[in-house]
């Protein structure tokens, strides 16, 4: 049996999302023959945002989960925190992508999920620090 295995669905399903976002990156600068920023290309802005946005929440947000995991908190609870993490950033590329970096449903419920993740699993991680039992 996998030792790790919420953990191990999350990361690699983020690690094949970041190669996805890395792609649409890849492909603008292509596009229009830019090769460091983005040259006033409000698209390529958009994708390297959202690339960038994904990189400074995801990683600290799986580690949390990660640590979770070890800490044998419920099942239940981390495939809730992952697949709301997925949903969320998911959320948060359509909404961005939709508007060329504009406010939209997808974009602020997006990054609101991704940081409701991030700060619940600090918590949970502090409160088994603090030696607050879950079953």
């Amino acid at each position: 049996m996998m030792a790790l295995p919420i953990t191990t669905l999350y990361v690699s399903y983020f690690a094949l999302f970041f190669i996805y976002l890395a792609w649409r990156v890849v492909s603008l600068r292509k596009k229009h023959h830019v090769g460091i920023g983005t040259s006033d290309h409000k698209d390529l802005e958009v994708a390297a945002r959202c690339h960038g946005n994904a990189v400074e929440y995801v990683p600290v947000t799986l580690l949390l989960l990660l640590v979770s995991e070890l800490n044998h908190f419920p099942v239940w609870i981390l495939h809730a925190a992952g697949a709301t993490l997925v949903v969320s950033r998911i959320l948060h590329v359509i909404g961005m992508t939709s508007t060329q970096g504009g406010t939209s449903f997808g974009r602020f419920y997006g990054i609101l999920g991704s940081w409701l993740v991030l700060i619940a699993l600090a918590l949970i991680n502090l409160s088994l620090f603090l030696g607050v039992h879950y079953s």
